[in-house]
């Protein structure tokens, strides 16, 4: 079995009864979808031994890594390319610091190559880190990392937090833990920390106090330098049983282990998409990656996407937990996916060795629905026995109610009424108001006309009057500039510095302003090009006869 924390333990007596009794259930489950054609398993012919190989064309590659698996960990984790691990000290003699002794565990990192690992360091040279590698969780830039030790004294893990300094190229060092993050509360167990790709997020494993199972999934989310209250995830992610090792790629989709939700037996892996606001509905992996045993410990690069671990325990007799190294395969379906996330989500979504748990949950509405009718029916005899009890109090109520109505209506006649002659009233007293008014402006209108004309009349007689005698019966050429309802006093205008003394006219109810008095039209036009140019766009030449304009 795969390696729990003290307080993540399992019973297997325990395991092996839910793994039976679900194992029934799966088994008559994919009978009844076998009969009616829904059932399409996966086909991956590789087990976790290594005796067999995944077809080219699958979505995903697996293959053995070689490498230890020391408790605590049951996995590994990645730091930028390389992954960080437990490892005797022994087997890596030649980077022992003077303070370590021979045979101690403490982690180390490399880069992995196809199925080794390739000049492994030591990863952590002012104290020694012995705790579990799966466990670890980095922010972006690698200068400080989230991971789960135990207690000092206690017998609970908690979730510490390490920053770096100094050079990444071995040159620098991580500081020395202190006090567990202030939610690591209580006598609980708080376990691999999943910080997601901004690092606002932070997804752990726990058995606090308001788990829906043994261990829940919860997350907590960053205020500064300090972290919120835990969220439990709720029903979507956690079941009765255990939800533990969650990870977070780089688009924060969760992928955690499994015994609760259906599975190939014991500690599956699953894989639940971010939405930006929320995580989907988990769905299992499938066959290219779990098996019967316990499958742990999943983590991707979050740099490139392109390349994973997990662990599995085979249930073989030998080692406990064998590391899997995943990258994408030859199958052209899959082809034009830029990441494993992409492949692996894909693959799981159309996997339908499932299917069933879809008609449990059809079957589960079914009953809520049969029961929210019978409610609904017996809410209905109950209202019928009762009005059947009333209906002489219900037939008083209603007569009262008509009379009441027959009150209120002839209340509103009455007042309607009335409303519709104060309306005639008013309406007729505005007529004649309006009548008065109009008569009032028609006649204020005419007297204004009659005093217009007047004014016209008085002064075309006093122009007539001063009309030279040599320019009687003459044509007159002025240019017109100004036209203006209210009679300005412009008493002069000098243009292209020469003063004029403007001759008006009254014309089409408007004083028009005119200079100039030219027997041809040829100066006339001059002075009216002169005046445009002067600010007067509007200037022309205006033809007179005796001071009467004619065109």
């Amino acid at each position: 079995m795969v390696k729990k924390y003290d307080q993540a333990q399992f019973q297997p007596s325990m395991k092996r009864l839910y793994g039976f009794i679900f194992s029934c259930f799966l088994l008559l489950s994919c009978l009844v979808l076998t009969a009616s054609g829904t059932l399409n398993p996966s086909g991956d012919s590789r087990d976790r031994h290594g005796t067999e190989t995944a077809r080219d064309d699958q979505p995903v590659k697996t293959n053995p890594f070689s490498l230890e698996i020391i408790a605590p960990s049951s996995g590994v984790q990645f730091y930028g390319n390389a992954i960080v691990f437990l490892g005797f000290t022994k087997n890596f003699h030649k980077m022992i610091p003077s303070h370590v002794s021979f045979g101690t565990v403490q982690a180390y990192y490399a880069v992995p190559g196809d199925s080794t690992l390739i000049n492994p360091l030591v990863f952590s040279k002012d104290f020694i880190f012995p705790f579990p590698c799966d466990a670890i969780s980095f922010t972006m830039d690698y200068k400080r990392m989230y991971f789960t030790a135990k207690e000092k004294g206690g017998e609970h893990y908690k979730i510490y937090s390490s920053d770096y300094s100094g050079s990444r190229k071995g040159k620098g060092s991580w500081s020395k833990p202190g006090k567990p993050l202030d939610f690591c509360s209580g006598d609980y167990s708080y376990t691999h920390p999943a910080l997601s790709h901004d690092g606002q997020m932070m997804i752990f494993a726990s058995d606090r106090e308001g788990t829906k199972g043994k261990h829940d999934l919860f997350v907590t989310r960053k205020n500064g330098e300090k972290w919120s209250e835990p969220e439990n995830m709720g029903n979507l992610v956690n079941t009765r049983a255990d939800e533990l090792y969650p990870f977070l790629d780089n688009q924060n989709n969760l992928y955690f282990s499994s015994d609760g939700h259906p599975g190939y037996g014991g500690l599956d892996i699953f894989v639940s998409r971010y939405n930006g606001k929320s995580w989907e509905e988990p769905v299992n992996l499938t066959k290219s990656v779990n098996t019967a045993g316990d499958d742990v410990a999943f983590t991707l690069n979050r740099l490139d996407g392109k390349t994973g671990f997990y662990a599995s325990d085979t249930g073989s007799g030998e080692k406990d937990i064998r590391l899997f190294k995943i990258s994408r395969g030859n199958n052209k379906t899959t082809a034009n996916l830029a990441d494993l996330t992409g492949i692996l989500i894909k693959t799981a979504e159309e996997d339908t060795t499932f299917t069933y748990r879809k008609l449990l949950l059809a079957q589960a509405d079914d009953i809520a629905r049969a029961e929210k009718e019978a409610r609904a029916e017996e809410a209905e005899r109950a209202a019928k026995t009762e009005k059947t009890e009333k209906v002489e109090e219900a037939r008083a109520a209603e007569t009262r109610r008509l009379a009441e109505e027959a009150k209120a209506a002839e209340t509103r006649r009455l007042a309607e009424e009335a409303k519709a002659a104060e309306t005639r009233r008013l309406a007729e007293e505005a007529k004649a108001a309006e009548t008065r008014r109009l008569a009032e402006e028609a006649k204020a209108a005419e007297a204004r006309r009659l005093a217009e004309e007047a004014k016209a009349a008085e002064a075309k007689a006093e122009l007539d009057s001063e009309i030279p005698e040599n320019l009687k019966d003459v044509v007159i050429y002025r240019v017109q500039f100004l036209s203006d309802a209210s009679g300005k006093n412009v008493k002069e205008l000098i243009v292209n510095g020469k003063s004029y003394t403007p001759y008006v006219y009254y014309y089409l109810k408007e004083y028009r302003y005119t200079i100039g008095a030219f027997t041809t039209s040829e100066p006339a036009r001059q002075l009216q090009s002169a005046l445009r140019k002067a600010g007067y766009p509007q200037a022309f030449v205006a033809v007179f006869k005796n001071n009467e304009r004619i065109r």
